[in-house]
């Protein structure tokens, strides 16, 4: 029943809102002022002919519900508001006449004509009013008082067919116009009666209204049947009373079968138009002939930043265009008014908040019956995408599309290392498990070798892509930077032109830093390209200058490109600068953006890899610049304080107790299989889960046994850190070793204070797996004989 009930109701709503959208058509291309009402008497729809009448837009009227009344004339006030307020739920349609003051202060009359309005259910929705500005009508009224003359005047003036009937429905007088209406010669009209001698179904009633003293009329389909011809007219009958007594009839008839023509044809041109519009991938637009939006569709709407159609609709096309583009717009309007034609079919847009956008722009004329240009309908078309793309792909030189194909390894890296180091965990392990124990003349040995160098060379591939892609572990360890830059002097010469000069500032001693030296290399050479490629062509100097600084916790300078913080204490300064063009403060904001640049010669990687390095190596960026006056890149390395790792007693297996029980857990079964098969050859008791829960269940069951844990960080459903946090939660001094493809710094990182027993690099072979495990056990072994 309730799904029934909202069905009926969604129907309903639907009924109204095709309504609305049908009166809407309808109204706005009517000359009264229309206006529609709820069943609660709150105002839906006000049609756009109310500011020509009225001084007031439709959005006031619809936003201000006492205005309608206000703008009744005082002397008026009494009857009209009363009725403007009143419902007409099941009454015929009810007219009245009064006057209203414009926001200018000027006094005009209007026809007000109200009628319920039906949903096609059958269901009173509400009540359609009409307003005509009857005050021309009104001064005719009044000279027919002052003058039977002008009255006479007025008559074969008006451009609306006028009769007048006395109280028993005689035709008394006509004008010309209404004698063509009715299609015979005025002796025959003047002295018709029409109640007796025409008894006409629909007009009947309508007169006998007006014969009461009620203003009333209609529109039908009437032919005359004295000749007169066919066609669609609006009858008005007016009381005219005087002294309290009725002394005429006024009626008044219009001819508006081409206004109903016009009606149903664009009904269903708007119907064909709502369909195509609103599916169409690009923005389409109506344009009036001075340039202001009339209709529009959500896609032009959504690519200007606006949130519907009708919050651009009144813009000019003019105002969503940048200044520098908007002659070329003019003119192109002006060449589609008047040949029919763009003859520029590019320009920039506007959003809402201000961004640029290019477009391209098709547009047709539209024109009246008369061919008289009224508009143009545009498509509209967004090419920022491609836009972009022909400028890359015609600003990128072969250096930097080498560079993109390996920014583009770095991305995909990181996603596959994980599972290709675990492929080579098993290839490794196995294959030299089985070189293990293979004798020197062993005819397979050779292939096996090979195999394992395979695997190897492998496993150098997945680190060189993870260390790219910032996820990996470089080749870390101390390094002089003075040194890195003397030995590589003559490579950073030959990127520099021979105009420029390259000075080498070099503080020593320089304290070490704990560094890669190949992404070392890198950072000085990017800086340095960059540097001479500001210079160009003409006479300049490149300085690299290095030093020691001390950085405090409150220098947030350091970290405004990096994001992240660095340690207090004393850093290795390397600088790079330039007596080069400089930049500004828009492009100081982007200069690390991939593919940003602002050079003919379509670089942009350089200074983002550059970014990448500090990163990875926990340093800080500072960059000065200004337009002119060249640039400086400063860059801050921590000093290392790595220390000489302490000896450790030879690793041969008689020094470990052979059967200590090993819990391996690991979500790759080659993994889990490689692992035990290795460390059950080397006499360890292994046992495997392949997931978080089960490696917790096994250690709650045998928590006491397992002396030594190795923990895979990356698996589903339950990840490392989380199965480390629940192992030492049944046991805190469980001994857990990490095993991952990532680098050590980044998977160790957030376990650092929690007691991890160590971490082994994939992929790794089979000895050095067992020197590890007998490293860790050995540590375990050496923990629990101290007393």
């Amino acid at each position: 029943m309730g799904t029934n009930g909202e069905e009926a109701h969604r129907s309903r709503s639907q009924e109204l809102r095709d309504l609305l959208d049908l009166y809407k058509t309808v109204a706005d291309s009517t000359y009264d002022w229309e206006y529609l009402l709820g069943g609660d008497g709150k105002l839906l729809y006000v049609s756009p002919v109310c500011e020509s009448l009225t001084g007031y837009s439709p959005d006031e009227f619809l936003h201000d519900a006492d205005l309608l009344c206000r703008i009744i004339h005082p002397e008026d006030m009494a009857f009209a508001a009363d009725h403007v307020r009143a419902p007409v739920r099941g009454e015929a349609p009810r007219m009245i006449d009064f006057r209203i003051l414009r926001r200018d202060g000027m006094m005009r009359w209007i026809s007000h004509a109200c009628r319920p309005v039906f949903a096609p259910s059958g269901e009173y929705v509400g009540r359609r009013v009409s307003n005509r500005d009857i005050t021309e009508y009104k001064r005719i009224e009044n000279a027919l008082r002052e003058s039977e003359v002008e009255l006479r005047h007025l008559f074969d003036q008006a451009p609306l067919g006028i009769w007048l009937l006395d109280p028993e429905g005689t035709v008394v007088d006509c004008n010309r116009i209404f004698l063509e209406y009715a299609g015979a010669p005025r002796e025959k009209v003047i002295g018709f009666n029409v109640l007796t001698g025409a008894k006409d179904r629909v007009l009947t009633p309508h007169l006998k209204r007006a014969i009461g003293g009620e203003r009333s009329f209609v529109e039908c389909d009437y032919t005359s049947t004295t000749g007169g011809k066919t066609g669609h007219y609006r009858y008005i009958f007016q009381p005219i009373m005087i002294d309290g007594r009725l002394r005429r009839v006024l009626g008044i008839i219009e001819d508006i079968a081409e206004r109903k023509r016009a009606e149903i044809a664009l009904r269903e041109s708007m119907e064909l138009y709502r369909g195509l519009v609103e599916t169409s991938p690009d923005g389409i637009t109506l344009v009036g002939s001075e340039g202001e939006i009339v209709v529009c569709n959500q896609r032009i709407a959504e690519m200007h930043g606006f949130a519907s159609p009708e919050e651009m609709q009144g813009l000019r096309v003019i105002e969503l265009t940048v200044p520098e583009d908007r002659d070329r717009v003019l003119a192109n309007r002006e060449a589609i008014l008047t040949d029919g034609r763009s003859r520029d079919h590019s320009y920039t847009a506007l959003r809402k908040d201000g961004s640029r956008f290019p477009v391209e722009m098709n547009a047709i004329l539209l024109k009246e019956a008369g061919g008289k240009p009224k508009g143009y309908l545009t498509v509209v078309r967004d090419v920022t995408d491609r836009r972009r793309a022909e400028e890359e792909r015609r600003g990128l030189e072969a250096q930097v599309q080498q560079a993109q194909k390996m920014e583009s390894l770095g991305v995909l890296a990181g996603g596959v290392a994980h599972d290709f180091n675990n492929l080579l965990v098993a290839m490794l392990g196995q294959t030299s498990l089985a070189l293990a124990n293979l004798p020197a003349d062993h005819p397979a040995r050779a292939p096996v070798e090979r195999a394992v160098q395979a695997a190897e060379r492998a496993a150098e591939l997945t680190r060189q892509m993870l260390a790219y892609s910032g996820r990996g572990s470089f080749e870390r360890r101390d390094i002089s930077l003075n040194s890195l830059i003397t030995q590589n002097l003559r490579l950073f010469e030959s990127v520099v032109p021979k105009t420029v000069t390259l000075r080498m500032e070099l503080d020593e001693p320089l304290p070490p830093v704990d560094g890669d030296p190949g992404q070392m290399q890198q950072l000085v050479m990017n800086l340095v390209l960059n540097a001479a490629e500001a210079i160009g062509q003409k006479p300049g100097t490149v300085v690299v200058r290095t030093g020691v600084v001390r950085i405090d916790e409150n220098e947030s300078r350091w970290w405004q490109y990096t994001g992240c913080k660095l340690s207090c204490g004393p850093h290795v300064k390397l600088e790079v600068r330039d007596d080069g063009c400089g930049m500004d403060g828009d492009t100081l904001s982007r200069i690390f953006d991939p593919f940003f640049t602002t050079k003919f010669t379509g670089r942009g990687l350089g200074l983002a890899a550059v970014l990448g390095i500090v990163r990875g190596h926990e340093g800080g960026l500072l960059v000065e610049s200004e337009p002119g006056a060249g640039t400086s890149f400063i860059v801050v390395l921590p000093v290392s304080r790595a220390e000489a790792a302490p000896a450790i007693p030879g690793d041969t297996p008689a020094e470990i107790p052979k059967g200590d029980l090993i819990l391996v857990i690991d979500d790759e079964e080659l993994v889990r299989g490689a692992v035990a098969d290795i460390l059950t050859l080397s006499g360890y008791e292994v046992i495997t889960a392949a997931e978080g829960a089960a490696g917790i269940e096994l250690y709650q069951q045998r928590a006491h046994d397992i002396k030594l844990v190795l923990l895979d960080l990356s698996m589903p459903r339950m990840g490392g850190e989380q199965v480390f946090e629940a192992l030492k939660s049944i046991r805190p001094d469980a001994q857990v070793v990490l095993t991952s493809g990532y680098s050590q710094h980044e998977a160790v990182g957030r376990f650092r204070g929690k007691g991890i027993a160590g971490f082994i690099q994939k992929p790794y072979d089979a000895m050095t797996l067992i020197r590890e495990v007998q490293k860790y056990l050995r540590g375990v072994q050496v923990r629990a004989e101290e007393p």
